[in-house]
């Protein structure tokens, strides 16, 4: 057995004007920290959870509910984003031994519970938790119709009741300290998986700032998923049954065409492109296969972004694909250098067959023929030639990087 690894987290430390250092005292023992004071902590104060660091498309996350019954028991937590993305928490104290076995089967159990509904049937529950709370709300989408971001209630109640169909959803277990045997179950998810969610454990680590009750919140995700297949997950050692999960969703829909998605924001990407192109995710998955040979990552948040780090100290954004299609590619004049840069932008409208837009400076990209970011739909078919145009741009890059070194 591999010795567990060390935790790379140190504990805080107050500097006072005067010079002064003071570390701060850890709640974890606190007896007045109830998984109640958990739940109300997370419903009340969603942004201590580090969601966008593990699905970076689920921005914004508004807790609906506590509470939420289902016909093995309440979901301590529901959040859910105005895109209609859903969050499941369940919270435990780690000084309750009864957790560090038992409470990935749990979460696991409750959120096969909350993808047996429907818009309507997630609705009635979310209302009927609501109203224990004294809330009169009358709809799930009045919580999100006021806000700025909100969409049309027909695109809310069709994204839900997808994520519902396909048994998609962020599952957190949030604890105020992961045991390391606990941490150690995510890898059976690994090797079972089929269920299309994706699952993470997160600590919070409370610290007292003073005796008035004031604390500090360290959210740390500790271990985490990528999206988990669809085969079945066998809970049998965790729960003492075996409750196939996939019984539980019922009929899902077929994974997307794409293999390359380690994440529901990923995913949600390439369904996305396939809509405005069913041949969009392939060329788009073969273009990030030749990319990779030239050392370049991506990110996932709002788009696909691609990046390379130059040898000239900075990390260049060489472009990027939006979910409505845009392929915005201004971004690399803004720490290339522009004639460089110009250069690429150039070259890669030829051979794409568009044009350059030449705001200023710092703002050339290509663009269609009405000067506007030019899209997917129109570059369908030359993909493949991005990779050349990224390579000579690399190159001279590297020959200004070597005589500025030798100069």
């Amino acid at each position: 057995m591999s010795r567990p690894k060390p935790r790379a987290h140190g504990e805080p430390v107050i500097i006072s004007a005067d010079g002064s250092a003071v570390g701060l005292q850890r709640s974890l023992n606190d007896v007045r920290l109830t998984e109640n004071r958990l739940q109300d902590l997370v419903h009340r104060h969603p942004e201590i959870l580090p969601i966008a660091e593990i699905e970076p498309a689920f921005t914004h996350p508004i807790s609906v509910c506590r509470e939420l019954r289902t016909q093995h028991g309440p979901i301590d937590n529901l959040l859910i984003t105005p895109e209609g993305n859903l969050i499941v928490v369940e919270a435990k104290l780690w000084r309750n031994p009864e957790a560090r076995r038992k409470v990935v089967a749990q979460a696991l159990d409750y959120a096969s519970c909350l993808f047996e509904l429907d818009y309507e049937g997630l609705e009635r529950a979310v209302l009927d938790a609501r109203a224990g709370e004294g809330d009169a709300a009358k709809s799930l989408y009045e919580i999100f119709a006021s806000l700025d971001e909100a969409p049309g209630e027909s695109q809310f109640v069709d994204a839900i009741n997808l994520n519902l169909r396909r048994g998609r959803a962020l599952i957190l277990v949030v604890g105020d300290g992961i045991r390391t045997e606990t941490e150690r179950l995510v890898d059976l998810f690994q090797s079972h998986g089929t269920a299309h969610f994706t699952f993470a454990l997160v600590e919070l680590a409370l610290y007292s700032l003073d005796e008035t009750g004031r604390l500090l919140i360290c959210p740390r995700t500790l271990a985490k998923t990528e999206i988990i297949g669809r085969t079945t997950i066998e809970l049998e050692g965790l729960s003492g049954k075996t409750r196939p999960l996939s019984k539980a969703i019922g009929t899902i829909a077929p994974p997307s065409s794409s293999t390359r998605a380690p994440s529901i924001t990923a995913e949600q990407f390439f369904e996305s492109v396939a809509k405005i192109d069913p041949r969009a995710p392939e060329e788009i998955e073969k273009l990030q296969e030749e990319f990779e040979k030239l050392g370049v990552f991506e990110e996932y948040a709002t788009r696909l972004m691609f990046k390379w780090d130059s040898p000239l100290d900075k990390t260049y954004n060489i472009g990027s694909i939006r979910p409505d299609g845009r392929v915005p590619t201004r971004a690399v004049n803004w720490f290339a250098p522009t004639d460089l840069s110009h250069t690429y932008i150039e070259e890669l409208a030829a051979a794409w067959g568009m044009q350059v837009n030449r705001n200023h400076l710092r703002d050339w990209f290509v663009a269609g023929p009405d000067g506007k970011t030019v899209t997917l739909a129109a570059i369908l078919g030359k993909l493949e030639l991005w990779p050349a145009v990224l390579e000579r741009f690399q190159n001279r890059i590297r020959e200004r990087a070597e005589k500025s070194r030798s100069g």
